[in-house]
């Protein structure tokens, strides 16, 4: 019998604090937001890529920070 997930036994989040939250006082979550919208303007504005847009906007923010 497979157990229901509930809001009780959902996975919680990492508490991890080497892994950055989006929701930093840094803003870090509005800077890849903004990235990942000038790559869905670059591709046109063609719908269906927002998680590939969101993934290669963080990559791109890593590399310039490092």
């Amino acid at each position: 019998m497979k157990k229901r997930l509930t809001r009780t036994n959902q996975t919680k989040a990492n508490p991890d604090k080497s892994q950055p939250s989006l929701n930093t006082s840094d803003g870090r979550w509005h800077l890849i937001a903004r990235k990942a919208y000038e790559l869905y303007e670059q591709r046109g504005h063609i719908d269906g890529h927002a998680l590939e847009d969101w993934l290669k906007a963080e990559v791109v923010l890593n590399e310039t920070t490092d």
